[in-house]
């Protein structure tokens, strides 16, 4: 089994109030594949092109955020099973 796809991702960055790309556009093959029943299946990801990902401080200030939120959830939670 074979698949092709063209992946880009943007975010939001709330300090210029406006999206940035976090992965440029990407062209990437899938592939599945078992030599025969019961055997391990073999799973290849390739592309041509080079993935780049930006990092901006826009970004790192998302990602620390987002940390931020699931930590406390994750302390509320304790709080709660207790």
């Amino acid at each position: 089994m074979q698949a092709f796809a063209d992946i880009e991702m943007n975010y939001f960055n709330h300090r210029s109030l406006a999206y940035e790309p976090l992965m440029e556009p990407w062209n990437v093959s899938f592939s599945l594949s078992q030599l025969a029943r019961y055997t391990p299946q073999i799973i290849t990801l390739s592309s041509s092109k080079m993935l780049n990902v930006n990092m901006t401080f826009g970004m790192a200030m998302t990602v620390k955020k987002i940390k931020d939120r699931v930590l406390e959830s994750v302390k509320q939670a304790e709080i709660m099973a207790k």
